[in-house]
């Protein structure tokens, strides 16, 4: 199956990021944390088994189209960033205790890293320190971010500056898990 065909998968990408980042936000909100870490369980195992079916060359109904409109080109295997994402959700979700953190984390991770990519692509003035990130993708996460003050209140905004400092690192490793280890960091620390 061919990773990746589409040009415009990044952003397609990002905004299913954003859309599944809401869905995990109402679930959070209109059931619990333990609801949330339940279906988050759920879709990392199923998720899982996807790709090892995928992986195997079975046909799985569906993955297809999903792999032709929102895989990146050259990924080591099919549903790799997904996997992350759902791992750091489920980390952060399961370290933290507050609703409020967990949903802040859930604001930078779908909107502060889908904002920054879709904008940050288009961005000119490369940062000093990561010349694959831009200010404009920086400055998009930070603005995209301190939608976590509608649930952490002013500290959101020096979570928001902070988090966004710190996906804009050449980490070298996926922004999906590391941005979520970096909220559940924060709030269990302030």
């Amino acid at each position: 199956m061919k990773l990746g065909t589409s040009i415009n998968n990044e952003t397609n990408r990002k905004v299913l990021h954003m859309v599944a980042g809401v869905a995990f936000l109402l679930l959070l909100i209109f059931l619990d944390r333990n609801k949330l870490i339940a279906v988050l369980v759920l879709v990392l195992l199923g998720g899982l088994a996807v790709i090892n079916m995928l992986l195997m060359g079975w046909r799985v109904p569906l993955t297809g189209w999903f792999i032709r409109n929102f895989e990146r080109l050259g990924v080591r295997f099919p549903g790799y960033a997904t996997a992350w994402y759902v791992s750091g959700l489920l980390m952060a979700a399961t370290v933290l205790h507050g609703d409020g953190e967990i949903a802040a984390v859930i604001c930078a991770l779908a909107f502060g890293d889908g904002a920054s990519a879709i904008i940050g692509e288009r961005g000119q003035k490369k940062l000093f320190y990561n010349k694959e990130k831009t200010a404009e993708g920086l400055l998009a996460f930070f603005v995209a971010t301190l939608s976590s003050c509608l649930f952490v209140g002013w500290i959101g905004i020096l979570f928001a500056a902070l988090a966004a400092v710190f996906e804009s690192l050449p980490l070298r490793v996926d922004d999906n898990f590391t941005i979520p280890l970096f909220g559940a960091l924060f709030f269990y620390l302030v």
